[in-house]
């Protein structure tokens, strides 16, 4: 089934007021500027790209000579500007018609048009004129054509008739042709900017092997994944795919096939691109909604479907009636800032000329991570939210916090419990002291107070109320005399002088004192040893019994000490012990 072209120039279409959605939200829809035709460009069939400070775009028609343009219109309508005006004569074999958008990288803009300016080629001379890719500066500078596309034979050819638009990734672009391939229903295709390594990665099979035909689009990446869709193809002709597939070429899937039967009003033929907002994908079809089905075209619609296949629904059915000059047959890709997408139609408006709308998407709702429901010692920190921004987590055990969806999305209520850690003994346990200990008693917990005179008991209370463990210390041992204590000596001991602990020096000339210290710092005992009582028993020295002539005064005492010799002789004197 082709499009029926609308008459017309084309238009940004403005609306106040809010539309109402498949879904029950509400959207502000905003005109911001009416293409003109002629010079001015009209029929926009790709989306727009910022700087912040401006759009870019391109019209399939209008220009000098009426085969499209490259324009530059500031965020708030206003400064209108054509770039480049397609086939006007300045460039040799320039392209024409281009049918999608394009893309921003630096102050260079990239972008595909879907034919050349020269006429069809003769079988036999069948190169160069189905579509360029090319560049151009912001500014409107410095226009180069990168690739021409070639026809081929159509079927195993090259690609040709390119839609859609470019995407970026490092120094290499990819993107899709409607055409050629191994059996010409279209390839998806890379290239780097200057133009050189020019490869197809994968020519589409349509409907025997379902996996889509014919695709007027571009991609989103994410990753090493690419994302896009497919015009018809999947399991219906007046269908397309959503898809994925890896930048090198493999892993390509079907996400979605339009209008297979399984939502009621659903789209079909979409012809430009998607765009990921966290792992949502959201686009446009061209046809099928309320006026869906094979009876007739209807005016597409905007939906969602999450990266992975799951979650299609539509947000938006055009010209349902909800909306006064509805757009109609949305072609492009959508611009997303904060929960707003911004987007364009071919068809419908004021004048039925087309349209720049806006459209509130859905908001994401908070979703809890991984803490949720978990034990914590201190308030987590981390995994609060799978989806969402969180709050700070509150409280001193249970903690709670809320997830906050994306763009204003409902609060998930979260929280996670206080984990109970066990008591743990500390280093005082099983030590000895003369008095209770009061330090060291826990390495984890709370210690109980310690009771009782030795050996002591004290429990550790775990964390935030865990198990306590059993903790003990032995009676520290006091200091006691040796056998040395009380016994009688002609010389200070100097063993036996403790039975525990150390002893001090023993001190005085008798009785001898010392005393012993105890073991691990116990208490002091007082020690003593008594000098002899009877002292050393005198023993007479050589002098005794010598005949002297005067007293003697030497050898009087072999043990002892002598006494005074007296008298004048016989001698005597004693020997004292």
């Amino acid at each position: 089934m082709k499009l029926k072209k609308l008459v017309g120039w084309g238009v940004m279409l403005f609306l106040t007021g809010f539309v109402y959605l498949s879904n029950g939200w509400a959207a502000d829809y905003t005109i911001l500027y009416n293409f003109a035709g002629g010079d001015n460009g009209a029929n926009p069939l790709g989306s727009l790209v910022t700087d912040g400070t401006a759009f870019y775009g391109m019209t399939s028609t209008g220009g000098s000579v009426n085969r499209g343009v490259v324009f530059k219109v500031n965020t708030d309508g206003t400064d209108y500007t054509i770039l480049h005006s397609f086939g006007d004569g300045t460039v040799a074999n320039d392209g024409i018609e281009p049918l999608g958008s394009l893309i921003l990288s630096g102050s260079t803009l990239y972008g595909m048009t879907n034919a050349n300016i020269n006429p069809l080629p003769n079988p036999t001379n069948s190169t160069n004129t189905y579509g360029t890719v090319f560049k151009i500066n912001t500014d409107g500078t410095d226009y180069t054509i990168l690739h021409w596309f070639g026809n081929g034979s159509m079927l195993g050819g090259n690609d040709s008739a390119p839609h859609g638009s470019l995407i970026l990734s490092g120094s290499t672009l990819y993107g899709m042709t409607s055409c050629g391939g191994a059996v010409g229903l279209g390839t998806i295709f890379k290239i780097n900017t200057d133009g050189t390594q020019y490869a197809i990665l994968h020519s589409f099979g349509g409907l025997p092997v379902r996996d889509g035909s014919s695709p007027t689009g571009s991609f989103i990446l994410s990753g090493s994944t690419l994302y896009g869709m497919t015009q018809t193809g999947g399991v219906a002709a007046p269908g397309g795919v959503v898809f994925s597939m890896n930048t090198d070429g493999t892993d390509y899937t079907v996400l979605h096939m339009f209008n297979d039967g399984t939502v009621a009003n659903d789209g079909w033929n979409p012809v430009r691109d998607l765009i990921l907002s966290n792992s949502t994908l959201y686009g446009m079809t061209s046809l099928g909604g309320f006026f869906g089905g094979f009876d007739y075209t209807g005016y597409g619609v905007v939906f969602g479907i999450n990266t992975d296949g799951s979650d299609y629904s539509l947000l938006h059915i055009c010209g349902d009636g909800t909306v006064a000059d509805d757009g109609e047959n949305p072609h492009g890709s959508f611009i997303l800032s904060g929960s707003t997408l911004y987007g364009m139609t071919y068809g419908g408006g004021s004048n039925g000329m087309g349209t720049i709308f806006s459209i509130n998407v859905q908001p994401v709702n908070g979703v809890c991570g991984s803490s949720n429901g978990a034990t914590f010692t201190s308030a987590p920190t981390s995994n609060l939210c799978s989806a969402g921004t969180p709050t700070t987590v509150s409280g001193s055990g249970p903690w709670s916090w809320t997830c906050q969806g994306v763009d204003g999305g409902t609060n998930a209520s979260c929280s996670a419990n206080l984990q109970a850690v066990n008591g743990v003994c500390g280093s005082a346990n099983n030590q000895a002291f003369f008095t209770a200990p009061t330090s060291n008693l826990c390495s984890v917990g709370t210690a109980s107070a310690v009771n009782g005179t030795g050996h002591w008991i004290w429990t550790c209370a775990g964390s935030n109320g865990g198990n306590t463990a059993s903790c003990s210390a032995s009676l520290e041992i006091n200091g006691a005399c040796g056998t040395s204590n009380g016994g009688t000596f002609t010389s200070a001991p100097t063993s036996n002088l403790c039975s525990t602990g150390s002893p001090s020096t023993v001190s005085g000339s008798g009785p001898w004192s010392w005393t012993c210290q105890g073991v691990n710092g116990g208490a002091i005992a007082s020690c003593s040893a008594n000098i002899q009582s009877q002292g050393v028993n005198g023993a007479c020295g050589s002098a005794n019994g010598e005949d002297l002539l005067k007293a003697p005064s030497s050898n009087l005492c072999s043990a002892g000490k002598a006494s005074k010799v007296t008298g004048t002789g016989p001698w005597n004197w004693t020997c004292s012990g």
